[in-house]
């Protein structure tokens, strides 16, 4: 079952949104004010957050940006009356779902609350499925369990990170052939040459 914070310091609207939404289906939870709705959603799971835009103490812009530091991806919709439509879609641009105007039809409601969650959902399993690829495509989850191929995927390893160095080190230095002759003269032609051959292989095996 869905959950669903209301949130409005409007007492009636609390009663008659919460029935409206137990009705549909969904586990509803309301609070007063925007404190005791921050308490709500750091001790429980939650799939969509509906509060008022204009509340005192602290108004549902303000909630909004707290919820979002907290939860980026948990969805908030924001009630507003006419007056303060340019505050909903300022909370739109800082996070919030959408904007519902009140009074609004049921209908209207409910199409959005459905679509907020379901959006929810397929975000939350997109990035389910993502991290358990991640840990599929590890070295040490690849078939290849012989200490030879540990050492090979150990290696590969190292040339990526080796190639992160080697690319902030060596863009900067366009004039690599000037300066490797100068040294050449400093250090001698063994040095160098070691030098030279570990740049060679640095271009080769980071694609340069």
């Amino acid at each position: 079952m869905d959950t669903v914070l209301v949130v409005d310091d409007e007492k009636n609207y609390l009663v008659v949104l919460s029935a409206f939404l137990t009705e549909e289906g969904y586990e509803t939870i309301t609070a007063d004010n925007a404190e005791h709705a921050l308490k709500i959603i750091e001790s429980t799971d939650l799939d969509l957050v509906l509060t008022d835009m204009k509340m005192s103490p602290v108004d549902g812009i303000e909630l909004l940006g707290r919820i979002k530091e907290r939860l980026p991806d948990l969805p908030v919709v924001m009630m507003t009356a006419y007056g303060t439509v340019e505050k909903a879609v300022e909370a739109m641009q800082l996070g919030a779902f959408n904007f519902i105007l009140k009074p609004f039809q049921n209908e209207t409601l409910r199409q959005l609350i459905s679509k907020a969650i379901h959006t929810y959902k397929v975000l939350k399993e997109n990035q389910r499925l993502i991290h358990e690829l991640e840990n599929l495509y590890r070295f040490d989850n690849i078939i290849g369990k012989s200490k030879p191929m540990q050492v090979v995927f150990s290696m590969i390893q190292k040339v990526a990170a080796s190639c992160v160095q080697y690319d902030s080190k060596s863009r900067p230095h366009q004039g690599y052939g000037t300066d490797y002759r100068r040294k050449r003269n400093r250090q001698g032609i063994s040095r160098q040459s070691d030098s030279f051959q570990q740049f060679s292989t640095e271009q080769a095996l980071c694609g340069r």
